[in-house]
């Protein structure tokens, strides 16, 4: 019986190919331009032949030769789903799938290899090196969508990618050389290297990082697997590096604190650390990304930063927490985009562009005010009520990550069923907990799905009481430019944060003079650009 659960093959239906030639023969006559078509080409055919009784080195010649063109179409079809806004649509949804569906049906042809070189004492260690290597990739890969999509890798991946280095160890291939042209170019890897490297992207916490920066940290890992050691006894403790212990009889990844029981592993990463410590070195003396194999689409000041992140998190004991967190089970108003935010930052005002009421406004608030003693709030309700800017109720819950709030950061979930605008990394949010009298700006740090019904999502606080207001150009030509809704934040000097102004996305300019209208029209100057997130700029700035 196999060791990882695969059906018996048999040879009841023939696939659409059984040799390498006739392979070669179907691939050329598959087009790869249209992805969704071409995955199911591939996905139909790579079923029929992981249920055909095949000698293994006619499954393998053929299964490298579908790899790439698989790999292909997978990338191609990311674009369909990776990065988008949570929860997904109907059809990224589906195209997430489809690209799981796909890795999933590769990995259990070289599955099967690793099934036979098990089963099969006179296998040759190549053959076992081989299946043991291509398949852990192949996890890493599935495990990379994962995260795109915005989900986590359950217990069933990590059962099985445990089980494969248990596999590589009883076949006494961990550190067998295998070429991997598709992934590792000239340079040969290991099935220990492809282990480790599933482990360091998730070591990252992948859900915090832009589509740009964890196509950075993959590489990264992918390079640097071979400088970690995996070891059935702890190594000597270091405060140079700190090893990560994995429990590879359980369903869960690797971590700094061991929890649970069973037979353990440690990655040693005393090696990796002297590594990144060197490239950290050369950067801070002004060397270019490019020359220390960093990349070269890795551009500075970024590339040193998340340089500096996975330092701490692959060597030094994990993220650094700045201030402490609290359980919590309060409510908080949350509300997405500048707009909506500004409504409600300005007391539920609806954004009108200054001094330009017209003679029928004037006149309708004039009566009002003389029959009522006030003006009238209907146009605000229809306005927010029009735009849909009603705020969104989230409930702040416990779980196994523990819910939780600080001085500088809200972690928050919601039931997917329940109605709420969709939410992106980056994206810009206000949230007002129940025991707060005033909203307070934050930016998404990461947004995830938590399990098949939630999703959560840590919120960055920024600090200071948001101010509303209105922002256009200076010069001669901005005169008849209309006001866009913009927010000033004062300085915290006990924070040392500078006085900031949230402007639209692309409004930066340093050294750029605006013109911010409160009670009335002032100019301010942008000194430098502090954050910048998906749809919005913050920019400190001084009054001319």
């Amino acid at each position: 019986m196999s060791p990882f659960g695969l059906p018996p093959t048999s040879r009841d239906h023939a696939p659409e190919f059984t040799t390498a030639a006739e392979c070669k023969t179907w691939l050329a006559a598959t087009p790869l331009t249209q992805p969704a078509a071409a995955q199911a080409r591939l996905l139909k055919a790579l079923h029929l032949l992981d249920a055909y009784t095949l000698p293994l080195t006619e499954r393998l010649t053929m299964l490298e030769l579908l790899r790439g063109p698989v790999t292909e179409v997978q990338e191609a079809s990311l674009k369909r789903f990776a990065g988008k806004p949570l929860p997904l649509l109907a059809a990224e949804e589906d195209a997430f799938l489809a690209n799981c569906n796909l890795w999933k049906a590769l990995r259990s042809g070289y599955l099967r290899g690793v099934d036979e070189c098990l089963g099969t004492a006179a296998r040759g260690k190549l053959d076992a090196a081989l299946t043991t290597q291509r398949t852990l990739t192949l996890m890493t890969q599935l495990q990379m969508d994962i995260y795109r999509a915005g989900h986590q890798p359950d217990g069933e991946h990590w059962r099985l990618l445990h089980g494969l280095l248990l596999a590589a160890e009883q076949l006494q291939v961990m550190t067998t050389p295998v070429a991997d042209p598709l992934r590792n170019g000239s340079t040969p890897t290991t099935a220990s290297a492809a282990y480790v490297e599933a482990l360091l992207v998730h070591a990252t916490s992948p859900h915090e990082l832009s589509p740009r920066r964890l196509a950075w940290i993959a590489r990264w890992a992918r390079r640097w697997g071979a400088k970690v050691n995996v070891l059935a006894d702890p190594p000597t403790l270091s405060t140079r590096a700190i090893p990560l212990c994995v429990y590879v009889t359980s369903d869960r990844p690797a971590g700094y604190l061991p929890q649970g029981n069973g037979e353990a592993r440690w990655l040693e990463t005393a090696d990796l650390r002297r590594s990144l410590k060197q490239r950290l070195v050369l950067l801070s003396e002004g060397r270019a990304p490019a020359d220390l194999q960093l990349g070269s689409d890795c551009t500075q000041p970024a590339c040193g930063e998340l340089l500096k992140l996975v330092y701490q998190r692959w060597c030094k004991g994990g993220a650094v927490r700045h201030s402490e967190r609290h359980a919590s089970t309060a409510t908080c108003g949350f509300v997405t985009g500048l707009d909506g935010i500004h409504y409600y930052v300005a007391g539920r005002k609806p954004f009108k562009q200054p001094g330009n009421a017209s003679d029928d406004t004037l006149r309708r608030q004039r009566d009002e005010i003389a029959t009522f003693g006030r003006i009238s709030t209907r146009d605000e309700e229809d306005y927010s009520r029009q735009h849909e800017l009603q705020v969104e109720q989230w409930q702040v819950e416990e779980d196994w990550h523990v819910k939780d709030e600080s001085v500088d950061g809200l972690r928050i979930s919601r039931p997917l069923h329940q109605e709420g605008h969709r939410l992106a990394q980056g994206q810009l949010v206000a949230v007002r907990t129940a025991h707060a009298k005033h909203y307070l700006l934050g930016q998404a740090r990461w947004v995830m799905f938590e399990g098949a019904d939630r999703l959560s999502a840590g919120i960055a606080i920024i600090p200071g009481q948001p101010e509303a207001v209105a922002l256009r150009g200076t010069g001669v030509a901005a005169i008849r430019e209309p006001y866009h809704q913009g927010l000033l934040l004062p300085a915290l000097a006990a924070l040392n944060s500078p006085a900031s102004v949230i402007l639209p996305s692309g409004w930066f300019r340093r050294e750029g003079v605006l013109e911010v209208f409160t009670d009335r029209a002032r100019q301010i100057r942008l000194t430098q650009l502090l954050d910048r997130g998906s749809d919005y700029e913050r920019a400190s700035f001084v009054y001319v």
